[in-house]
């Protein structure tokens, strides 16, 4: 599976890509069945709510429908594991 981790409107830190890829890579349900990974992450200028200033989307590329889930944080990794921890395993269906 091809992970790609990018950022908008802010810097994506070699750590965080290769915890993003981790966590990505130890999803059971998705390791055979996804062949791309797409993950953004976006800063947004958001006043009077610090837990909406990160944005991370992932979309889930695959031969059948394509999964695609957001997560709003104050922080990235805490972002993508809204995502990755539950969702993933409830989106896809064996």
């Amino acid at each position: 599976m091809d992970v790609i981790v990018s950022g908008r409107h802010c810097h994506v830190s070699d750590d965080v890509r290769s915890q993003v890829e981790d966590r990505l890579l130890a999803v059971d349900k998705i390791r055979d069945r996804v062949t791309r990974a797409e993950v953004v992450f976006t800063a947004q200028n958001v006043k009077g709510s610090p837990d909406q200033a990160m944005t991370c989307e992932i979309t889930l590329r695959s031969r059948g429908p394509v999964v695609r889930a957001e997560g709003h944080a104050e922080d990235k990794m805490v972002a993508c594991l809204l995502y990755t921890s539950d969702a993933a395993d409830d989106s896809l269906r064996v």
